[in-house]
């Protein structure tokens, strides 16, 4: 399927008129950038399809793909570098991951976002993620079909509080961006934490709990699991399973006097996808009992979230963007102050949780 789509971008090409055949094998395609900071140098890594083994369905020894660094003291100076080591003239416009190394990211990443907007005309659609090493996640053969970068593509699409250029371009400065943190356990891409950023620097993580919460506020969980004990269980392996099948938030504020109290409802519906109780008994008075465990679960996500978000003065939630919609004349005034004020905030959390059946 990878093969077959890659082929077809090269055809498309070719009939276009834009290359020959002979061009495009001289083309170098980037599929994933990957930018590391080593104290004052840059780092600049490149995974690149091989399209010859692409054309050859020739998968042995990750031939599929091939890796070049550069360095320099700017970002712009490290990837004007790369003609010097990439055999052939680099090529933009499939760009699908950048991988910002941690210690690059706690610095900024303006220099990289305007590079790839003003110079690389990178799709706006590409996902920025961070990791310890952005080079070992460009050269990591992962265990894959396709192409690593458009492997980890394919994976983000599934993650919430997942980033993309265009996002990372026209977010409203009040408000914190999440990007996934992405490390290599047992040869695949695996998802850590997130890494939380204000303005354009990364400022800390929140824990897959934390992002939950934030998710639940934003009205974008499509699925989630819960485990819990059975109700007066016998053994330690007894469980109930429930598995969210959607949910929906709603973000109101209010003022009292110089104060901004947040009402957040949430509703979310679930099913019973595992129910290993003894007692084998589903009735009303134990489903009640759920929905009541649920609701105090999703609260206690919120807060922690909330509590973490305050301490980080990184409002995540996007609630300055609500006051800015509903008092928008008290705004112009507390926009450049807003990170402090966030600090001071009241949140009341309603949330109303229902098994719809069981399965």
């Amino acid at each position: 399927m990878m093969r077959t789509k890659w082929l077809c971008i090269f055809i498309v090409l070719i009939l276009s008129g834009c290359f020959s055949r002979n061009e495009i094998d001289a083309l170098g395609f980037v599929i994933a950038v990957g930018i590391d900071q080593r104290e004052d140098e840059y780092v600049v890594s490149t995974q690149i399809a091989n399209v010859d083994a692409l054309a050859k369905d020739d998968w042995v020894g990750g031939k599929s793909f091939l890796t070049y660094q550069s360095s320099g003291q700017s970002v712009l100076q490290a990837f004007h570098q790369l003609n010097e080591v990439v055999p052939n003239p680099i090529f933009l416009s499939h760009v699908k991951i950048l991988v910002l190394s941690e210690e690059f990211a706690k610095n900024g990443m303006r220099s990289i976002l305007d590079l790839f907007n003003r110079y690389a005309k990178a799709p706006r659609n590409l996902y920025i993620v961070v990791s310890p090493n952005a080079e070992e996640m460009i050269e990591a053969n992962i265990k894959s079909k396709e192409l690593p970068a458009v492997s980890l593509f394919n994976q983000l699409n599934l993650i919430i509080g997942r980033t993309n250029f265009h996002e990372f371009l026209t977010y409203n400065t009040s408000e914190s961006m999440m990007i996934p943190t992405i490390t290599i356990k047992d040869n695949t891409f695996q998802l850590r934490d997130m890494a939380i950023f204000k303005n354009d620097k990364l400022i800390g993580f929140f824990n897959l709990n934390e992002t939950r919460g934030v998710s639940w506020v934003k009205g974008n969980i499509k699925n989630a699991i819960f485990v819990t004990d059975c109700p007066e269980q016998t053994q330690n392996v007894e469980k109930i399973t429930m598995e969210t099948t959607g949910s929906k938030s709603e973000v109101t504020v209010e003022k009292q006097g110089n104060e901004f109290i947040f009402h957040i409802k949430v509703s979310e519906k679930a099913l019973i996808s595992e129910f290993t109780c003894s007692n084998n008994e589903k009735n009303a008075k134990i489903i009640q009992k759920l929905e009541k465990w649920k609701e105090e679960k999703i609260q206690s996500e919120i807060n922690q979230a909330l509590q973490k978000a305050k301490e980080m003065k990184a409002d995540v939630f996007g609630f300055g963007e609500i006051v800015h919609q509903s008092f928008p004349s008290e705004w112009m005034e507390l926009k450049n102050k807003w990170e402090d004020q966030f600090t001071d905030i009241k949140v009341k959390i309603d949330v109303n949780s229902k098994i719809q059946y069981l399965k």
